[in-house]
């Protein structure tokens, strides 16, 4: 962040300091999301009709395996809450069309990246602690607030991927089955943001035996 922290709005600082969107942004594959699909609906707003959309792409793998974590973004682009869905196929497309890819006859763990993020009541504290004499905000000597958060100077996102930092992966909300979809209720223009990990599909087998 380029701008002053001390005048930044609570829940901006509480979006950009995300350390598992951050993780997703500094993943080792240095991969990229693709759009999967944009669909208009009936809500209209001052720019027009609005549309949803879904996003996903590769991650390093986290367990271990031959399969690369997933993540996916869900986009509501109308002015009222709206349930959204990504099916296993599309969200693997590129990895064989019409639901070919060995990645959709699996299950996947469900992790919300979103979960871990601050509160606005943090975020406000950590905005009035900024210039407060002697408090230092963030890292392994964060003093009162802040010392919760995600210290990459101590341990990469690399590192604390590999640790299974919670901070990082977000938490477990659900299993996708083979050829199942991921739902999530999405806040009016608002995201929602996930990453997926491979579990294993055969008695008997070990995750890192995918």
């Amino acid at each position: 962040m380029g701008n002053d922290i001390r005048s930044i709005a609570p829940a901006d600082l509480s979006i950009l300091s995300n350390a598992a969107v951050i993780a997703v942004n500094q993943d080792p594959s240095g991969s990229s999301a693709a759009r999967r699909w944009m669909y208009e609906t009936n809500h209209t707003d001052a720019n027009g009709r609005a549309a949803l959309q879904m996003w996903s792409g590769n991650l390093k793998s986290t367990t271990g395996g031959d399969y690369s974590d997933m993540v996916v973004l869900l986009v509501n682009g109308n002015n009222v809450e709206t349930v959204m869905n990504a099916t296993l196929a599309d969200i693997f497309i590129d990895s064989g069309s019409s639901g070919t890819a060995e990645q959709v006859k699996m299950s996947w763990e469900v992790r919300d990246l979103w979960a871990n993020r601050m509160s606005n009541d943090e975020a406000s504290a950590i905005i009035s602690a900024s210039s407060a004499t002697n408090n230092i905000t963030t890292g392994y000597n964060a003093t009162t607030v802040g010392v919760s958060r995600y210290n990459a100077s101590s341990m990469s996102y690399e590192e604390g991927l590999k640790a299974n930092s919670s901070l990082l992966l977000g938490n477990v909300t659900t299993t996708v089955r083979p050829s199942g979809t991921v739902v999530a209720t999405v806040s009016p223009h608002g995201a929602a943001l996930f990453r997926l990990r491979a579990l294993p599909t055969a008695a008997g087998m070990k995750r890192d035996e995918l």
